[in-house]
């Protein structure tokens, strides 16, 4: 997983991402993009919804080549069926489906 700041990119594997999400260092985050991760899992989605109570966006899941594209699918289902406040596909994305 790649995290951008300002200065420069960092690279975090998956077990950073769960010691992140587990210290509550990432409960104000509002938007998350992680474009391209081979570590991140269904585990790590659970965290991340989770962990971060402001989380409004969730995109980029279609990066996560270790989440079944079947589970992005059915989050995108409960966002849908629970009415949850959660964008999980961008504007771009959705012209493509």
């Amino acid at each position: 997983m790649t995290c951008c700041s300002r200065k420069k990119p960092f690279v975090y594997s998956g077990q950073d991402a769960f010691q992140v999400l587990l210290s509550g260092a990432l409960r104000q985050v509002e938007e998350l993009r992680i474009l391209r991760s081979y570590e991140l899992t269904s585990r790590s989605l659970e965290l991340f919804l989770a962990r971060c109570p402001r989380l409004r966006t969730l995109v980029e899941l279609e990066g996560w080549e270790a989440l079944p594209k079947e589970e992005v699918e059915a989050l995108r289902n409960k966002v849908k069926e629970e009415n949850m406040d959660l964008v999980t596909v961008i504007e771009h994305e959705k012209i493509g489906m």
